[in-house]
């Protein structure tokens, strides 16, 4: 099995096989609040707008989890994770995303507020 070499601080995620993680072709990933894992338990809340980030802008060092979405498959983050993780990544991302993708971070941190608001409550990003 051939594996991707891509040092970790490289601004775009690769998989073991080298495709992009991050919304390779401009994918939309939803966003959604559900309750308890691993069977896509209720929807609370559902993003009105899709999670498709400039791959660009992100990287291992200043947005771990968020480069790590797959837009191919299901990512899920716990109420600890989108309490003291996200918040960093996003205002990271404030700073290197234009005003078009601004009201997308504002829907990811209103979806994060939902999620924190009590436990067994779980932010998904929905791919492909």
């Amino acid at each position: 099995m051939q594996t991707d070499r891509t040092p970790y601080r490289t601004t775009t995620a690769r998989s073991m096989c080298g495709d992009s993680i991050v919304g390779r072709s401009g994918v939309p990933i939803s966003m959604w609040v559900r309750t308890e894992m691993p069977e896509r338990g209720d929807r609370i809340d559902e993003g009105a707008l899709t999670w498709t980030p400039s791959k660009e802008a992100m990287n291992f060092s200043d947005t771990p989890l968020l480069i790590a979405v797959d837009a191919y498959g299901d990512t899920v983050f716990n109420r600890l994770q989108i309490k003291w993780q996200l918040p960093r990544e996003v205002e990271f991302l404030r700073t290197r995303l234009g005003t078009d993708r601004q009201p997308m971070l504002d829907e990811l941190e209103r979806l994060m507020a939902v999620a924190t608001e009590r436990v067994h409550r779980y932010l998904w990003f929905i791919g492909d």
